[in-house]
């Protein structure tokens, strides 16, 4: 892949496909924290009637309040995360701020104060596939610098959402050829997905989950 291309992708390509791919899970008017929200261009597309956006430096939360100052900013330390404040969302958004998280665990357990059974939970990810050429695009200048990541797969990002007490409402791949191709690059990146073997050489992971309603929690309700 050249360094023309990579450069799309980071710029271009991806930041579309991310708005596409969160938008079509949250409707205009909702509430949405995002974790990872860098300048707040994501939070501010998905139209919240309130939304908030944590980052983990003070030069991008400063950034992000000024370009959207119709929503709240913080800043928060990376694993040792402590919501700012109680805030129960409609929507909890993380994305691609798990390849970045030493303890995935931790994380999602902070993270417990602000959902409730209603809260849909949206964690996306890199596809640990692309890592050599994630390595690349900071090399490049293309992205941010290299730092310890992840590259956690779906499958174990389910497997913790599980053991602290979520359930999985829909996971997959999208983005299999994050290069514009006239004509040909949105029916490709529609198709491809659902291919059995291609579908893994998608460059984003995507998990929707919620918390598990216990038995006990059912009668309650009845």
């Amino acid at each position: 892949m050249s360094k023309t291309s990579i450069k799309e992708y980071f710029g271009r390509v991806a930041p579309v496909w991310e708005h596409w791919l969160i938008g079509g899970m949250i409707p205009p008017g909702a509430e949405v924290l995002e974790l990872g929200a860098g300048a707040g261009d994501l939070l501010a597309s998905l139209k919240p009637a309130r939304g908030m956006g944590l980052n983990f430096t003070d030069a991008l939360t400063e950034r992000a309040r000024e370009k959207h100052p119709e929503f709240e900013f913080a800043t928060i330390e990376v694993d040792s995360v402590q919501m700012p404040r109680a805030m129960q969302s409609q929507y909890v958004v993380m994305n691609n701020m798990l390849d970045y998280v030493y303890d995935v665990w931790d994380m999602l357990e902070t993270l417990r104060p602000t959902i409730n059974e209603q809260t849909l939970l949206i964690v996306t990810t890199n596809n640990p596939v692309w890592a050599p050429i994630l390595r690349l695009a900071s090399k490049w200048g293309l992205r941010i610098p290299e730092s310890t990541r992840n590259f956690i797969t779906n499958k174990d990002i389910c497997g913790v959402l599980h053991l602290q007490g979520f359930d999985v409402v829909e996971e997959g791949l999208v983005l299999p050829v994050p290069v514009r191709v006239p004509l040909l690059g949105p029916l490709l990146n529609a198709l491809l997905p659902e291919l059995p073997v291609v579908r893994f050489t998608s460059s984003i992971q995507y998990v929707a989950a919620r918390r598990a309603i216990t038995k006990r929690r059912i009668l309650r309700s009845v």
